[in-house]
């Protein structure tokens, strides 16, 4: 194996004058090679001394040219705490990043202010964007500063946002200037120590940083919550990493002062969730697939079913059952279809509208209410299995029974949530949701006192938006009481909390 040279330090106090991209004058500094005695280019060592490339770039291309560019990124990478984004370390990568750089005064500016410790938040300026619609704020991504040299590094959780085909996406990498930033990016820096006394903030954002690069290499979370469901940090989603890089106790201690609306987070995490439990082969994937889907406006409910239908049900332990035969899959779309355009469950739902009513007339008052109450619970069990008969012709009545079972455990509690998401929650099967889950919430309450029922069926019941306040969005983060600076603001896009909710763009 050919040994890696080292990276040393490179002298540019060497005199240039530049008459093109790629040439100079001819001097002393000039090498038979058409190259400076640097090995560099000069436009190359312009862009190094406007902090564009790394002051080792000069090895870099040495080695790139005597071993090749697998050896120069292993060179450049050495010493160093990885994961890696796939092009860290890539000295083409880095120059054509440095050149876009250079060549746009308002990136040029951006990247100059960024300080070590920096969080960066960053929107592409689309209304239409999978995470802009899932987390209805126009923020997508966040990352935090953790080099003290030029040009920045940065550490970031890299998952929905990510390369889905890379197997190192789905992770907590460390990546370059210039796999970020662009054109058709702003970008909002936020700088949580400022206004402190110098040694306090220098403190915190030492703290900051280690602990963001001491998170390298945990999974994505693509539970979208900020403990991950067992009050451990295993996993990062890009804000909940920078958000606690400040706001822990083992990171800077500085608690930052959120303007969150959970409610505008709810439906992702319920997605995950319910994914979640029904065992999928790649959960990630799906949390992407559906997030692209559902955030099309208006919702093509075709491309919905499509996706449930041919991409979801298969790749689940859960309900591969159900779709694992092209005639299965047929008929399971008819089912779901059914379902989407709100029919199918005709029954149940009235089942349960005759359940309130009676609750409501207090018809279960007394040992002869108490028996009147259990006989209408069973009752709706058995409208939901003559539901569930009907749907199911072509997938089989008992695989349909055990995987509507499952669903019923996993996606009720979380329906109304899923369902606002989606139609919106003045739509008439929005509305049809939540008083059916209102009914089984009055079930519920008193299910324990039935044996049979409440200790063996136990039912489900509404899983409440508050119990997702563990998340903070990108937006949530940009728009948080810290000093921030403004990266090449597009007009007649919001990324201001007032103007964003004066257009309506939040909904509540």
């Amino acid at each position: 194996m050919t040994a890696i040279n080292p990276i040393s330090n490179v002298n540019l106090s060497l005199p240039v004058k530049a008459t093109t991209a790629n040439a100079v004058e001819p001097g002393p500094s000039m090498g038979g090679d058409g190259l400076l005695l640097t090995g560099l280019t000069a436009e190359e060592v312009q862009l190094m001394q406007q902090g564009l490339l790394p002051p080792t770039f000069a090895d870099l291309r040495k080695i790139q040219r005597e071993q090749g560019k697998d050896a120069a990124i292993a060179a450049f990478r050495q010493g160093k705490k990885g994961p890696f984004e796939r092009r860290y370390g890539d000295p083409d990568v880095m120059m054509s990043g440095a050149r876009r750089f250079a060549a746009d005064p308002e990136q040029l500016r951006m990247v100059k202010a960024i300080k070590p410790g920096d969080i960066l938040c960053i929107t592409y300026n689309k209304p239409d964007d999978v995470i802009a619609n899932a987390t209805k704020g126009p923020f997508i991504h966040a990352l935090v500063c953790v080099s003290d040299g030029a040009p920045p590094e940065f550490v970031e959780a890299l998952g929905a946002s990510g390369n889905m085909s890379d197997p190192d996406s789905n992770k907590v990498l460390r990546s370059m200037m210039a796999t970020n930033g662009g054109s058709n990016q702003t970008v909002r820096i936020l700088r949580p120590t400022e206004g402190m006394q110098p040694l306090e903030a220098e403190k915190a954002i030492k703290r900051a940083i280690n602990y963001t690069i001491d998170q390298l290499g945990k999974p994505y979370d693509f539970a979208f919550t900020d403990t991950n469901g067992t009050g451990m940090n295993d996993a990062f989603y890009c804000s909940e990493l920078a958000y606690k890089a400040y706001a822990d106790r083992k990171g800077a201690d500085l608690p930052l002062r959120l303007s969150k609306a959970p409610e505008r987070d709810v439906a992702l995490a319920a997605v995950s969730q319910v994914l979640g439990e029904l065992k999928p082969d790649d959960k990630g994937a799906l949390t992407f697939g559906i997030a692209q889907v559902a955030a099309q406006k208006p919702l093509d409910e075709n491309k919905l079913v499509d996706y449930i239908v041919n991409q979801v049900a298969p790749s689940t332990e859960a309900t591969r059952s159900i779709a694992d035969t092209p005639a299965r899959r047929a008929a399971l779309k008819v089912m779901v279809q059914k379902l989407v355009a709100g029919k199918g469950v005709e029954r149940i739902t009235a089942a349960l509208q005759q359940f309130g009513k009676d609750e409501q007339q207090g018809r279960f008052k007394g040992i002869g209410g108490f028996f009147r109450r259990v006989e209408e619970i069973g009752a709706v069990g058995v409208a939901g299995i003559r539901d569930v008969r009907a749907l199911s012709k072509g997938v089989g009545f008992w695989r349909s029974l055990g995987v509507t079972w499952k669903l019923s455990r996993t996606l009720v509690p979380h329906a109304e949530t899923i369902s606002n998401f989606l139609f919106g929650a003045n739509d008439d099967r929005s509305k049809q949701v939540h008083a059916a889950l209102d009914q089984l919430d009055g079930m519920a309450r008193d299910a324990h006192r039935i044996p049979l029922i409440g200790g063996l069926w136990p039912l489900p019941s509404r899983a409440r938006p508050e119990a997702n306040r563990d998340f903070v969005s990108p937006t949530d983060l940009a728009w948080a009481a810290v000093p921030h600076y403004d990266f090449n603001v597009k007009p007649n896009y919001p990324i201001d909390q007032a103007e964003w909710n004066r257009r309506g763009l939040t909904k509540k």
